[in-house]
């Protein structure tokens, strides 16, 4: 177990510094990269959402109000955001990292991907909520690093609307995860 810990610990404090060195600047190339990286994840977001509502893959009654509500409001959001690109010949295609950080994204995406479905609909409902959790705390904190660095008032609006949107995602999650006896 204590080994566990002091590896789990190395690799946190390598993942911190890789994102430590790659915040968003005033560089153009870093600021297309952290678009692109949230247009991704509302697309993401968006397709997670259909397929919660089909019947390969339902949530029970008590989450649809979550997911439908995901899927709106980033449909939304990308909508914008790719207007806004659009406008200033911004280009949103999304690039996975590459090197050891792609490397660790493409383990964790497929051992994510894996759990989820193989899971009974109980655990299945648990695990993507802690999923979302995790991803929702992510983007905010990309939205987090990325608005001292805008001076763009339009797109400073949508980063902020974006960030409200995923710090009262995960706090709705949290309150998802209490209420089922989940955590």
């Amino acid at each position: 177990m204590h080994r566990f810990v002091i590896a789990m610990l190395a690799l946190f404090t390598l993942l911190s510094c890789q994102h430590a060195a790659t915040q968003p600047s005033n560089s153009s190339t870093e600021l297309r990269g952290v678009l692109a990286d949230l247009a991704n994840s509302h697309n993401d977001k968006i397709k997670l959402a259909l397929w919660v509502s089909t019947p390969f893959r339902p949530v029970e009654a008590p989450f649809r109000p979550f997911f439908n509500n995901m899927g709106t409001q980033n449909k939304q959001l990308l909508a914008e955001l790719q207007t806004w690109a659009k406008q200033h010949k911004v280009d949103l295609t999304y690039h996975p990292p590459t090197g050891f950080a792609g490397a660790v994204d493409k383990i964790m995406n497929a051992r994510q991907e894996k759990l989820v479905r193989n899971d009974d609909k109980l655990s299945f409902q648990h695990h993507i909520l802690i999923q979302m959790y995790i991803d929702y705390e992510n983007n905010l904190s990309q939205c987090q690093a990325l608005l001292p660095t805008l001076t763009d008032p339009a797109l400073k609006s949508h980063i902020e609307r974006t960030a409200k949107m995923y710090s009262d995602g995960s706090a709705e999650i949290l309150a998802l995860l209490a209420r089922y006896k989940f955590q």
